[in-house]
């Protein structure tokens, strides 16, 4: 299907469910689709939706950056598994019902004390209506977090050199302090 087919035959499905849809009053979508952020750890923003029953999210429909600070980047967005839906229109599309939650990684200017989240998502009713797509913005603060031990650099897949032996990790220096020998890698 051609990307200029999509849209008209969306048009003509929220005509065809339109009677259907009069019956029953749709939610604000501020009400059908809460949206929230907060920092996990200073390198973590947890961004959520509590999506209200009878409606969904399309995942392929997020669309997530920073604002500010200048210097901040956003990592790849850690999305949760979705249901997977047959609509007649688009095929099948993996949406989220009830509440979804995605984790993005952040890395931040040293006096960052808060970033600017732009959100991007758009849902849809189960009576076939579905809403403009939309952007939030939200301020996340940043300040008084600690890191987590999913956060440490020496945890992350790539993990920089000086953390990459046993006797160059802090935590050599606590297993020293109780007299336990530091862990060995296989090599």
């Amino acid at each position: 299907m051609s990307g200029a087919t999509k849209p008209i035959l969306a048009a003509l499905a929220v005509l065809f469910f339109s009677g259907e849809a009069s019956s029953q009053e749709l939610l604000d979508p501020d009400k059908a689709f809460e949206f929230s952020a907060r920092a996990l750890d200073p390198s973590t923003i947890e961004v959520s939706y509590r999506i209200a029953p009878g409606y969904y999210l399309y995942r392929k429909n997020f669309k997530l950056e920073l604002g500010a600070p200048a210097g901040a980047k956003l990592g790849e967005p850690r999305f949760p598994p979705g249901h997977i839906k047959k609509d007649p229109i688009f095929g099948e599309v993996e949406i989220y019902r009830d509440e979804v939650k995605i984790r993005l990684p952040v890395a931040l200017p040293p006096d960052a004390k808060e970033v600017t989240l732009l959100a991007g998502s758009q849902g849809c009713s189960d009576v076939g209506i579905c809403y403009l797509p939309r952007q939030q913005k939200l301020k996340v603060a940043m300040t008084g977090l600690q890191a987590s031990p999913s956060s440490l650099p020496w945890d992350r897949p790539n993990a920089p050199a000086e953390f990459s032996t046993p006797a160059a990790r802090p935590e050599a220096d606590i297993l020293k302090a109780l007299r336990l020998p530091p862990r060995r890698t296989a090599q």
